[in-house]
Parts: structure tokens; sequence; C-alpha cells
């Protein structure tokens, strides 16, 4: 769900950014657990070159609802409108009338967060081996991004933080960090695992730039996405294979949920908490302050 003012998703009700109570999104064991299956669920889907029309497996992808949620399974009749509820679900729906997919089982516990990445720190939740634009390590602002590929309003966000690039240049160093949630969108960790391959080949922007603009074509046709882009499909492949890229979006979710995120997208901006969809006006104000308190000019 979103929120009108201030333009969080979420899928707890409420909106703390207007002060108001929500749990939190979901524990990380069943976080990563989810995270692990869509993305081995995912690679299995970009390794597959029979056509489409002989293939006798189930579609991992299931774009029939706009946001890709899972569609609810068959009832033997008409279901009575259910109330909302006050937690994200913890499982994957199969599509109707369908087997649901074989995969191996996933482990009992979240893997390990990769050994480059540090705890999560509210006054430096950015710096390190995450992909960032702009300033470097040197830069004295750091803006830090929790987003979700399929997220509208994390769409809506990226031409302000373009803006804040071209604008400040390298006195603000802007960080990516993965938010997929999954209990909304169903494909987005393995879209999410899919960039973190793509950062592999020197192609994360490139790739990042291009599931904000059309995630479906990723879900739906990914090895044309993979061949427009000149990565090299075989790589990708087998990185998407490997539980690292899966490991390494659940450690972003760890660090996310050890800072308080509960919606995408969640800007830290020198470990300030800035939620929602900002615009440029709030974020350039909030820069400018920081660069004052440090020393470094407002001449931009």
């Amino acid at each position: 769900m979103t929120c009108p003012a201030c333009g969080e998703e979420s899928p707890n009700p409420g909106c703390s950014s207007c002060g108001k109570p929500r749990s939190s999104i979901m524990s990380l064991a069943p976080a990563a657990i989810t995270v692990l299956l869509l993305v081995f669920v995912f690679a299995s889907f970009v390794g597959d070159d029979e056509p489409e029309a002989t293939s006798t497996s189930v579609p991992v992808f299931d774009p029939a609802m706009p946001d890709g949620r899972a569609l609810p399974p068959p009832a033997a009749t008409p279901p009575e409108p259910s109330a909302p509820t006050s937690a994200p679900s913890e499982s994957i729906a199969a599509p109707p009338s369908a087997p649901p997919v074989s995969i191996a089982p996933p482990p009992s516990a979240p893997p390990e967060p990769p050994a480059s990445h540090p705890p999560a720190r509210p006054g430096d939740v950015g710096r390190g081996t995450y992909p960032s634009r702009g300033g470097g390590e040197s830069a004295p602002v750091v803006l830090v991004e929790f987003s979700d590929f399929q997220c509208s309003y994390c769409k809506k966000l990226q031409p302000t933080l373009d803006q804040v690039v071209e604008q400040y240049g390298d006195r603000v160093a802007v960080y990516f960090r993965d938010y997929p949630i999954a209990s909304l969108h169903k494909t987005s960790p393995g879209l999410h695992a899919a960039a973190r391959c793509a950062s592999e080949q020197g192609a994360f922007w490139p790739m990042h730039d291009r599931l904000f603009a059309d995630p479906e074509r990723m879900v739906d046709h990914p090895e044309d996405v993979v061949r427009e882009l000149g990565l090299d499909l075989e790589r990708l492949r087998r990185c998407l294979a490997d539980p690292g890229a899966a490991g390494a979006v659940v450690a972003d979710l760890a660090a996310g949920e050890a800072l308080g995120v509960t919606g995408t997208p969640t800007l830290f901006l020198n470990g300030r908490e800035l939620r929602g969809a900002q615009p440029f006006a709030k974020i350039a104000a909030a820069i400018d302050g920081e660069l004052e308190r440090v020393g470094a000019g407002l001449d931009r």
C-alpha cells in the first residue's frame, strides 16, 4: 500500500512517515527464504532456451497482475471478502490450476552477509562496495537509497536522484541498496539479483535504468534485455545460479530492517532518514545543510 501524503510504499497499514505505528515489514528469515526461492526460480527461467510454445514447465513469472503479485489459488466457491492483513504474506501462491514449481529446498537460515558489507550504521550505511554514482569515498555527503525495482514511487524518485548527481557532482555520493518487497512484487527479488549479476560485468547502472523503465520486459524476455545491454548471457546465468547474488540482496534487506526501513523508497542522507519519493527541493535543502555543516560550501 502507498501513503498519499509522502509516497512511501509498504505492505503494512498506516505510515511511519506520518507518525502512525506499523508492524515490521517481515522477519529476516522468511524474507531471506522468499528471496532465495525467487532468485533460484529466476535463474532457472533465464537458463531455458526452449521456445515457450514447446515448454511443459510452469511459467516462472506470472505477469497477469500488473504489480507482479501472484494470483490467488482457485476456490470451490466464491470467497467471502476478507479484511486486510496487518503483515505481508510469507508464502508464494502458485498460478491457478498449475502444479507447484519444483526446486531444491532452501536453506533453513539466511546466508551470512558478504564480508565486504559491514553491519548497518545510521551514519555510514552506504560506503563500501555497493553500487554508487556521483562522488566517491571522499564525498562529504552520502545519500543512500533503499529501493525496489517494481515500486512505482521508487521509479518516480529516479529523475530527482539524477538531478542530485548532476548538480552536486563529487560532493554527494549516491548509493543504491536492495530492498525488494516480495509480498508486494513477487518477481522483484529476482530482478535485484539480476542487477547484482550485471554489476559483475560493469553494467549495474544500465541494468538499473532498464529495470526501472520496464521491469516486466526483464520478467518476460530476460535474454533479450541481457543481449540489448551487451552482457555475456552465459556469465549472467552462472551468476544467478550462484547463491552469492541472492545473499547480497538478503544482506541489504537485513541492513534495511536494522535501520528501521519499512517501505520504499527510503533515503538516508548522512544518516538522516527521508521516507518516500521526496521532491528535489527538499533533498537539496538537506544536502545544503550538510555541506554547510561540514564546511564544504554551498556553491553549486
